[in-house]
């Protein structure tokens, strides 16, 4: 069926797979805007800003489009990881030579990592997210495909968990070029999506007893139960940290969340499932900051307070005990450097929970305060091994965690003797990761309301 660029990107609207509800794109032209995001402002705030030019003169590569395209997957699948871009092994050796065939990836997953590639390549280039005027071209022309893929107007329209990995893909894409509201339309689509095709239900029957679960160690799903976990596990992930770092309005269906949590003890053995890894380290953080805020209103907790604070010191100390193992495992692995990386993230926003925990009774406590600090301590020398390069596969959480967990050292509500190298080193690694990633904030002064008390 011949493609209507412009009819379909004026109103006509993405039919979802399988019943989805329908993805409107609003009457303006399909467009960047020349928008910069700053930190202090809300989310949907958008800014006019110059274009950032870059500062050396850039030297054309000399190459064919199949060569070019072949270097942008490369360039975007280097850093996949750190996007949720995660998949069997088949499939990715599919998507890095471009295979549109269908018989082993839908296409769609291909103009992903295109759009994608485009966008990383400009930012290394001009170091910037945001394009100058009709220099988006290449971008609009992949996201037209991918959209087109996604209505079936290109062929056979990709199945359920391959078109909610899709839209998760897409909304990262817009957030990172500041436009909030279609990032935000694209997520709650998603949210949609897994909705719609009990995707939530599916991946919690689809966790194996603990003979089922005993097998290969691999980097990559396995079955196509391990790729509809994590596929469901980074809806878990976007949709939070989405609330989190943008201060963006939940999209998330309450029972989607509720499935997550009941996934949330399992332990799936064969593999190293980094966004279920992720997402379960992103959820328990919050429902720690939820705890400890029910603390600081001012009020007395309720009675179940007490069951709740040490159900989820258990469930945190569990969830260290299956991250450090795995990390130690993986660095091992001579290609596992980035996933590594999301493992410390992991140990990160599960330090940060227990720190803000202990912390609550650290000025009075002795056990407490020292529990504390050495929950701060652990974040700090994981910190210190992020190099400057690390920092472009890191994520924009990391402040608000470094935020949390030093928030009583910063408060003076502790002092310890060794508390300013403590700040020293995480202010050299924030600093290091606003120059390399977008919304990032300043972890000694943010006022992101998310934090909390």
């Amino acid at each position: 069926m011949p493609f209507d660029e412009s009819s379909f990107l004026m109103n006509q609207g993405v039919a979802g797979m399988n019943n989805a509800s329908p993805m409107i794109l609003d009457e303006e032209p399909f467009n960047f805007l020349e928008t910069t995001y700053n930190p202090s402002t809300t989310s949907g705030s958008q800014t006019q800003s110059p274009i950032v030019q870059s500062p050396n003169p850039v030297i054309p590569i000399v190459e064919t489009p199949v060569e070019k395209l072949f270097r942008l997957r490369k360039l975007f699948l280097s850093k996949r990881l750190q996007f949720g871009f995660v998949l069997p092994i088949h499939k990715l050796e599919a998507v890095t030579n471009g295979d549109l065939s269908g018989t082993v990836v839908h296409p769609v997953l291909v103009h992903v990592s295109h759009l994608w590639g485009y966008m990383l390549d400009y930012y290394e280039r001009y170091e910037t997210w945001i394009y100058a005027p009709d220099k988006n071209g290449d971008e609009v022309t992949q996201m037209r495909l991918i959209l087109g893929s996604l209505a079936g107007m290109l062929g056979p329209a990709p199945d359920a968990v391959t078109t909610l990995f899709t839209y998760l893909s897409v909304s990262l894409y817009f957030f990172h070029k500041a436009d909030f509201s279609r990032g935000q339309e694209f997520l709650s689509v998603a949210s949609t999506t897994a909705m719609t095709n009990d995707l939530d239900l599916a991946a919690l029957g689809s966790i194996p007893v603990e003979e089922e679960a005993k097998g290969l160690y691999s980097l990559h799903p396995i079955s196509d139960a391990d790729e509809l976990r994590s596929t469901f596990s980074h809806l878990i992930y976007v949709g939070v940290s989405a609330q989190v770092v943008l201060t963006a309005p939940p999209v998330l269906d309450p029972r989607i969340l509720e499935k997550f949590d009941l996934m949330l003890n399992s332990k799936v053995t064969s593999n190293v499932d980094i966004n279920f890894l992720r997402a379960k380290s992103v959820r328990l953080l919050t429902q720690t900051r939820q705890l400890t805020a029910a603390w600081n209103n001012g009020q007395n907790p309720p009675p179940t307070w007490f069951e709740q604070y040490w159900k989820l010191i258990e469930q945190l100390h569990t969830h260290i005990g299956i991250l450090n193992p795995v990390q130690l495992r993986v660095s091992f692995i001579p290609e596992g450097h980035t996933t590594e990386l999301g493992l410390k993230l992991c140990s990160t926003m599960t330090l940060t929970a227990l720190a803000d925990l202990h912390g609550i009774f650290s000025p009075s406590h002795v056990e407490s305060s020292r529990r504390y600090r050495d929950a701060v301590v652990e974040i700090v020398s994981i910190s210190s091994t992020f190099s400057v390069d690390d920092c472009q596969y890191l994520d924009p959480i990391l402040p608000l965690c470094w935020s949390v967990a030093t928030k009583r050292i910063l408060d003076s509500q502790v002092v310890y003797e060794n508390q300013e190298s403590i700040i020293t080193v995480i202010r050299a690694c924030n600093g290091n990761l606003q120059q390399a990633l977008p919304y990032v904030i300043d972890f000694e002064t943010s006022t992101n309301t998310m934090l909390g008390p």
